[in-house]
């Protein structure tokens, strides 16, 4: 064999492996894998975990009770729930709004950082 043949096939080979070669290999490997441990998962239907809804809001004092009541009607268990509004720098008493139901945690600054440090708070909170 010369050089240009072993050239040729080498890089057949790689740009088979690259389109198909991968995935087959992949696949052996998950077959194998299987056979040596057995799935554990566990079909639970009725597991629900807990969700956090964390609704950043800003001068939004007409909107935030429709906002309330629509996450209030979910379907959901009302334990397995978390609801923060995050108000900061609200000038227009979205803070009483929100304060006003027992089910929302309210996280309130006077001083407005932006959205993205709101909700940064509001997952450490």
């Amino acid at each position: 064999m010369n050089q240009l043949t072993i050239i040729f096939w080498t890089l057949v080979t790689i740009v088979f492996y690259a389109y198909a070669g991968y995935g087959i290999v992949l696949y052996i490997m998950i077959k194998i894998k299987r056979i040596f441990k057995k799935d554990l998962l566990v079909n639970n239907l009725n597991y629900q975990p807990t969700v956090s809804f964390i609704v950043p809001c800003y001068n939004e004092a007409s909107i935030i009770p429709g906002k309330i009541e629509n996450i209030l009607a979910l379907n959901y268990p009302k334990d397995k729930m978390q609801i923060i509004f995050i108000t900061d720098g609200s000038t227009d008493g979205s803070e009483l709004i929100t304060n006003s139901y027992p089910e929302i945690t309210t996280l309130h600054q006077d001083k407005r950082k932006g959205k993205s440090a709101a909700e940064n708070r509001s997952v450490k909170h």
